[in-house]
C-alpha cells in the first residue's frame, strides 16, 4: 500500500486551505469596514448621544491623564471621536491633543 496521497487529494486539500484563508480574510475585511463606518451607521439620536458621551469622557477623564497609563485609552477614544460627522473644530482641537507627537 502506498503512503503517498493521490494528486486529487492533494489538490483538494490545497483548494480547501485557500478557500478557508479567503473566507477568513473576507470576514476580517468586513469587520474592519463595519467598524470604520460605525458612527455613520447609527441612528442620528444615538450617534449624537454617543458622540457627546465620548467627547465628555475624553475631555474630563483624559485631559488630566496626559502621560499616564490611560494614554492608550485616551488616544483610542480620540481616534474614535474624530470619525463622527459631528466632530467640529473644537472637537478636532481636542482630538489633536491626543495624537502622538513626533520624536524627531
Amino acid at each position: 500500500m502506498s503512503t503517498t496521497p493521490s494528486p486529487l487529494r492533494t489538490s483538494a486539500a490545497w483548494a480547501l486551505g485557500v478557500l478557508a484563508l479567503a473566507t477568513a480574510c473576507g470576514i476580517a475585511w468586513h469587520r474592519h469596514a463595519r467598524v470604520e463606518r460605525a458612527p455613520e451607521a447609527l441612528p442620528v439620536a444615538e450617534r449624537h448621544a454617543l458622540y457627546e458621551r465620548t467627547r465628555e469622557t475624553l475631555r474630563v477623564t483624559c485631559s488630566p491623564a496626559a502621560g499616564s497609563e490611560l494614554e492608550p485609552f485616551c488616544r483610542a477614544q480620540a481616534a474614535w471621536l474624530a470619525r463622527f460627522p459631528e466632530c467640529d473644530e473644537p472637537c478636532n482641537e481636542l482630538v489633536r491633543r491626543f495624537r502622538p507627537t513626533p520624536t524627531r
